[in-house]
């Protein structure tokens, strides 16, 4: 309404300054799911962001048409309104060509290749999802570098070798960085630094996602059965917590902090973690049809909030998060 009364206040309500200040206090809302198939698939109603969802919809760009052509360009990731795409140009390198882009104003960046030297310290690496031979992640920035470069990003690149872990990280604001090795590390955001952990103990490592709880701890959600012979045919999600403290190398304790017990008749895959709850998409059998949909589960008080429909009969596809704003409040990532 304040955009209508006079031109002064659109311009302020719609520069720069005013939205940056107003996403530091209403935080972006998740607005869909992009799957690796080159679909994207909007918050539906009653999710209160299936207007904003419908919006991005419309507005964004979600085929990357404008990404240069030279090959299949593939979702790998997406995080503050950018999508991480590698491209596959008929041979089957370790590290593919990347790109970082933002769908609503299509804008992007190519990464540059990785160095011999440091493409040197990865051994007969293997398959990720039976496609790639590295996974591609979007991360932060340090706050030193965000400070520096407004707008920056880090892209992650990880190589699993039959002994070790690769993980290479990119930043616009400094280039490329550095090779770290390990079995199961985890990323601590606010450092950009990496540390190796362990999991919990007597718990098969599966499906699984790491969410900040705040007060200097870290959680873990987890997929698994009853471990009972009353809920042997359930699905437990559980969550633990540790201090993001580390005693010794690698050393975490985990303690089991809560558990859900979901329908015995459906099955669950993992979507990830948004606004602290963990997104799952259900699926159960209904007259010979695969029917539920994809869901939000607060542990806090262990509601369940619908988010859209099923994305994919059978097991779920591998998916990115797109989290933002609505275009009117949107702001150019790249």
């Amino acid at each position: 309404m304040a955009s209508l009364a006079a031109a002064g206040f659109h311009r302020v309500i719609t520069s720069h300054s005013f939205l940056r200040r107003l996403h530091a206090l209403q935080p972006p809302s998740l607005l869909g799911f992009h799957s690796f198939s080159a679909l994207f698939h909007p918050g539906e109603s009653p999710h209160p962001s299936a207007p904003a969802a419908r919006a991005v919809a419309e507005a964004a760009d979600f085929e990357f048409s404008f990404l240069p052509t030279r090959g299949f360009w593939k979702v790998r990731d997406a995080r503050g309104g950018r999508f991480a795409l590698d491209c596959y140009e008929g041979t089957y390198p370790t590290f593919t060509t990347i790109a970082v882009c933002d769908p609503l104003f299509r804008r992007y960046e190519l990464l540059p290749p990785l160095q011999e030297d440091l493409t040197a310290a990865v051994e007969q690496p293997l398959q990720v999802n039976g496609e790639r031979r590295c996974d591609v992640f979007l991360a932060p920035c340090s706050e030193e570098e965000a400070e520096r470069a407004p707008g920056a990003f880090s892209v992650i690149l990880m190589a699993q070798c039959p002994t070790k872990l690769v993980a290479f990280i990119f930043s616009s604001a400094s280039g490329l960085g550095f090779p770290f090795r390990s079995k199961l590390i985890v990323l601590d955001m606010g450092r950009m630094e990496f540390y190796p952990v362990n999991h919990p103990s007597n718990h098969k490592l599966e499906q699984f996602a790491i969410v900040e709880l705040g007060e200097s701890r870290r959680g873990m959600f987890m997929i698994g059965n009853g471990g009972n012979p009353r809920h042997e045919d359930c699905c437990i999600v559980r969550l633990f917590s540790a201090s993001n403290q580390i005693n010794g190398e690698g050393a975490t304790e985990w303690v089991l902090e809560n558990t859900v017990l979901l329908s015995r008749s459906s099955s669950f895959s993992m979507l990830g973690v948004a606004d602290g709850k963990l997104l799952l998409q259900g699926a159960r059998e209904h007259n010979s049809e695969e029917v539920f949909g994809c869901i939000s589960l607060d542990f806090k008080t262990r509601q369940i909030q619908r988010v859209r429909g099923i994305i994919h009969n059978g097991r779920c596809p591998m998916v990115a998060q797109y989290i933002g704003y609505p275009p009117s409040l949107s702001l150019p990532t790249i």
